[in-house]
């Protein structure tokens, strides 16, 4: 995530680009499963995401499968 914009790469490849806090973004979340009517806490939180300082955390996930991550790379965008 840089000024807004975040960007999956996966393998070298650009997989999926967005740009948070926008009106695109506030309608990619309603369209999705954690629509305001569906999860509302969840498309608050998701829509507000970083807060006021528009900072947070980095996290890996898995939904019940087994998972292995290698070569993770982070880079600070300056």
């Amino acid at each position: 995530v840089y000024k807004g914009t975040v960007v999956h790469n996966q393998n070298d490849q650009n997989v999926v680009e967005y740009h948070l806090w926008t009106p695109e973004w506030t309608q990619l979340l309603q369209e999705s499963k954690f629509s305001q009517e569906k999860w509302p806490l969840a498309f608050e939180l998701l829509n507000n995401c970083g807060g006021p300082n528009r900072e947070g955390y980095i996290a890996f996930q898995d939904h019940g499968d087994n998972v292995w991550y290698r070569n993770i790379r982070i880079k600070i965008l300056e």
